[in-house]
Protein backbone atom coordinates (compact mmCIF):
# COMPACT_ATOMS: atom_id res chain seq x y z
CA UNK A 1 0.00 0.00 0.00
CA UNK A 2 1.08 3.66 -0.20
CA UNK A 3 -0.05 6.48 1.29
CA UNK A 4 -0.46 10.49 0.87
CA UNK A 5 0.09 13.07 3.61
CA UNK A 6 -0.60 16.85 3.31
CA UNK A 7 0.19 19.42 5.86
CA UNK A 8 -1.58 22.82 5.44
CA UNK A 9 -1.26 25.95 7.46
CA UNK A 10 -4.38 27.99 7.77
CA UNK A 11 -5.17 31.69 8.37
CA UNK A 12 -6.86 31.75 11.73
CA UNK A 13 -10.35 31.48 12.67
CA UNK A 14 -10.53 29.69 8.77
CA UNK A 15 -10.76 25.68 10.30
CA UNK A 16 -14.28 25.28 10.66
CA UNK A 17 -15.06 26.47 7.30
CA UNK A 18 -12.50 24.18 5.65
CA UNK A 19 -13.18 21.03 7.42
CA UNK A 20 -16.45 21.70 6.19
CA UNK A 21 -16.06 21.95 2.55
CA UNK A 22 -13.05 18.97 2.70
CA UNK A 23 -15.86 16.93 4.18
CA UNK A 24 -18.74 17.89 1.52
CA UNK A 25 -16.58 18.48 -1.85
CA UNK A 26 -13.24 16.79 -1.33
CA UNK A 27 -14.32 13.26 0.46
CA UNK A 28 -16.31 12.36 -2.83
CA UNK A 29 -13.89 13.52 -5.11
CA UNK A 30 -11.05 11.46 -3.56
CA UNK A 31 -13.50 8.62 -3.46
CA UNK A 32 -13.19 8.24 -7.17
CA UNK A 33 -9.78 7.71 -6.89
CA UNK A 34 -9.40 3.94 -7.67
CA UNK A 35 -7.87 1.90 -4.64
CA UNK A 36 -8.43 4.40 -1.91
CA UNK A 37 -8.56 2.80 0.91
CA UNK A 38 -8.83 5.55 3.71
CA UNK A 39 -8.95 9.05 4.29
CA UNK A 40 -7.98 10.99 7.86
CA UNK A 41 -8.17 14.69 8.58
CA UNK A 42 -6.65 15.79 11.99
CA UNK A 43 -6.84 19.32 13.42
CA UNK A 44 -3.27 20.65 15.54
CA UNK A 45 -3.81 23.34 17.40
CA UNK A 46 -6.04 25.17 15.68
CA UNK A 47 -3.90 26.50 12.23
CA UNK A 48 -3.13 23.25 10.79
CA UNK A 49 -4.15 20.30 9.33
CA UNK A 50 -2.72 16.74 8.46
CA UNK A 51 -4.48 15.17 5.81
CA UNK A 52 -3.68 11.22 5.26
CA UNK A 53 -4.85 8.95 2.12
CA UNK A 54 -4.05 5.25 2.33
CA UNK A 55 -4.10 3.27 -1.80
CA UNK A 56 -3.62 0.05 -2.74
CA UNK A 57 -1.22 1.35 -5.17
CA UNK A 58 1.48 4.34 -5.61
CA UNK A 59 -0.60 5.73 -8.45
CA UNK A 60 -3.05 6.11 -6.74
CA UNK A 61 -1.61 8.21 -3.84
CA UNK A 62 0.23 10.49 -6.92
CA UNK A 63 -3.36 10.83 -8.37
CA UNK A 64 -4.89 12.31 -5.59
CA UNK A 65 -1.75 14.84 -4.46
CA UNK A 66 -2.97 16.19 -7.45
CA UNK A 67 -6.41 16.45 -6.97
CA UNK A 68 -5.84 17.82 -3.81
CA UNK A 69 -3.60 20.71 -5.41
CA UNK A 70 -5.72 21.82 -8.01
CA UNK A 71 -8.93 21.10 -5.49
CA UNK A 72 -7.08 23.65 -3.05
CA UNK A 73 -5.58 26.18 -5.38
CA UNK A 74 -9.28 26.87 -6.63
CA UNK A 75 -11.51 26.17 -3.05
CA UNK A 76 -9.36 26.79 -0.55
CA UNK A 77 -7.11 29.62 -1.60
CA UNK A 78 -8.47 32.21 0.85
CA UNK A 79 -7.97 30.01 3.85
CA UNK A 80 -4.84 27.99 3.12
CA UNK A 81 -1.50 30.10 4.66
CA UNK A 82 1.25 28.86 2.28
CA UNK A 83 1.57 25.41 -0.02
CA UNK A 84 0.98 22.28 1.69
CA UNK A 85 4.20 19.98 2.26
CA UNK A 86 3.34 16.93 0.98
CA UNK A 87 4.54 13.46 1.82
CA UNK A 88 4.13 10.39 -1.07
CA UNK A 89 5.53 7.16 -0.31
CA UNK A 90 5.25 3.47 0.70
CA UNK A 91 3.38 1.87 3.61
CA UNK A 92 5.31 -1.53 4.81
CA UNK A 93 3.96 -1.11 8.07
CA UNK A 94 -0.35 -0.85 8.64
CA UNK A 95 -2.89 -1.78 11.28
CA UNK A 96 -6.20 -1.31 11.62
CA UNK A 97 -8.39 -1.90 14.74
CA UNK A 98 -12.12 -2.17 14.17
CA UNK A 99 -14.85 -0.45 15.95
CA UNK A 100 -12.65 1.98 18.03
CA UNK A 101 -14.05 4.83 18.37
CA UNK A 102 -11.46 7.27 17.04
CA UNK A 103 -10.82 10.81 18.52
CA UNK A 104 -6.51 11.67 18.68
CA UNK A 105 -3.89 11.53 16.01
CA UNK A 106 -0.34 11.03 16.91
CA UNK A 107 2.67 12.27 13.99
CA UNK A 108 6.18 11.29 13.93
CA UNK A 109 8.00 12.92 11.03
CA UNK A 110 11.31 10.70 10.87
CA UNK A 111 14.83 11.73 8.69
CA UNK A 112 17.74 8.86 8.14
CA UNK A 113 18.56 7.32 5.01
CA UNK A 114 16.78 4.71 2.60
CA UNK A 115 19.01 1.99 4.45
CA UNK A 116 18.47 2.95 7.51
CA UNK A 117 14.70 3.58 6.95
CA UNK A 118 14.04 0.14 5.73
CA UNK A 119 15.94 -1.32 9.27
CA UNK A 120 13.78 1.14 11.42
CA UNK A 121 10.00 -0.21 9.83
CA UNK A 122 11.08 -3.68 10.59
CA UNK A 123 12.34 -2.78 13.83
CA UNK A 124 8.99 -0.74 14.13
CA UNK A 125 7.18 -3.98 12.98
CA UNK A 126 8.62 -6.22 15.77
CA UNK A 127 8.70 -4.40 18.63
CA UNK A 128 6.75 -1.20 18.23
CA UNK A 129 3.44 -1.91 16.81
CA UNK A 130 3.11 -5.08 19.17
CA UNK A 131 3.63 -2.20 22.26
CA UNK A 132 1.07 0.16 20.81
CA UNK A 133 -1.32 -2.21 19.87
CA UNK A 134 -1.94 -3.60 23.59
CA UNK A 135 -2.10 0.37 24.30
CA UNK A 136 -6.22 0.47 25.88
CA UNK A 137 -7.75 3.10 22.93
CA UNK A 138 -5.31 2.35 20.11
CA UNK A 139 -7.10 2.10 16.92
CA UNK A 140 -4.68 2.19 14.02
CA UNK A 141 -0.94 2.55 12.98
CA UNK A 142 0.65 3.20 9.83
CA UNK A 143 4.70 3.71 8.82
CA UNK A 144 5.25 5.93 5.37
CA UNK A 145 8.66 5.38 3.95
CA UNK A 146 8.69 8.30 1.83
CA UNK A 147 9.60 8.20 -1.68
CA UNK A 148 12.93 9.68 -2.56
CA UNK A 149 16.63 9.15 -1.52
CA UNK A 150 17.64 9.58 2.08
CA UNK A 151 14.34 10.74 2.66
CA UNK A 152 13.19 9.56 5.94
CA UNK A 153 9.53 9.12 6.69
CA UNK A 154 6.44 9.09 8.93
CA UNK A 155 4.46 7.19 11.25
CA UNK A 156 1.00 7.50 11.73
CA UNK A 157 -1.49 6.36 15.54
CA UNK A 158 -4.75 6.77 16.11
CA UNK A 159 -6.54 6.48 19.73
CA UNK A 160 -9.66 6.79 21.17
CA UNK A 161 -8.84 9.75 23.35
CA UNK A 162 -6.12 12.76 24.10
CA UNK A 163 -5.27 11.08 27.49
CA UNK A 164 -4.52 7.45 25.41
CA UNK A 165 -2.40 9.20 22.88
CA UNK A 166 -0.21 11.13 25.17
CA UNK A 167 0.70 8.50 26.83
CA UNK A 168 1.36 5.97 23.89
CA UNK A 169 3.15 8.69 22.29
CA UNK A 170 5.62 8.84 25.02
CA UNK A 171 6.41 5.27 25.26
CA UNK A 172 6.48 5.38 21.48
CA UNK A 173 9.06 7.85 21.95
CA UNK A 174 11.41 6.03 24.84
CA UNK A 175 11.37 2.70 22.47
CA UNK A 176 12.18 5.40 19.51
CA UNK A 177 15.31 6.91 21.43
CA UNK A 178 16.02 3.05 22.90
CA UNK A 179 15.55 1.16 19.63
CA UNK A 180 16.27 3.31 16.42
CA UNK A 181 17.75 6.07 17.62
CA UNK A 182 21.14 5.87 16.16
CA UNK A 183 19.34 5.04 12.76
CA UNK A 184 17.93 8.91 12.82
CA UNK A 185 19.84 11.70 11.72
CA UNK A 186 17.91 14.27 13.76
CA UNK A 187 14.67 13.38 16.97
CA UNK A 188 11.84 13.09 14.98
CA UNK A 189 9.02 16.30 14.54
CA UNK A 190 5.75 15.37 16.97
CA UNK A 191 2.33 16.70 15.97
CA UNK A 192 -0.80 15.53 18.18
CA UNK A 193 -3.82 16.55 17.26
CA UNK A 194 -7.97 16.11 16.87
CA UNK A 195 -9.41 13.94 14.44
CA UNK A 196 -12.43 15.36 12.96
CA UNK A 197 -12.86 13.57 9.51
CA UNK A 198 -12.07 9.49 8.45
CA UNK A 199 -13.17 7.93 5.65
CA UNK A 200 -13.23 4.39 5.21
CA UNK A 201 -14.37 2.39 2.06
CA UNK A 202 -18.52 3.92 1.88
CA UNK A 203 -18.28 5.21 5.36
CA UNK A 204 -17.09 9.28 6.53
CA UNK A 205 -17.43 9.13 10.22
CA UNK A 206 -17.11 12.68 12.08
CA UNK A 207 -14.80 12.78 15.40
Amino acid sequence: MHGAIREYRLRPGTAEETIGKIGEQFIPMIANVPGLRAYTLTVVGGSKIITTSVFEDQAGAQESVRRAADWVKTTLAASVVAPPRVTVGELPVRLVIGNVKVGYGVMRRFACTSANAVLIAERVREGLLPMLRATPGFASFGLLLADGEDLGGVSLSAFADRATADVANERALLWVKENVGALLTKPPEVLVGEIRLRYARSTVRTG
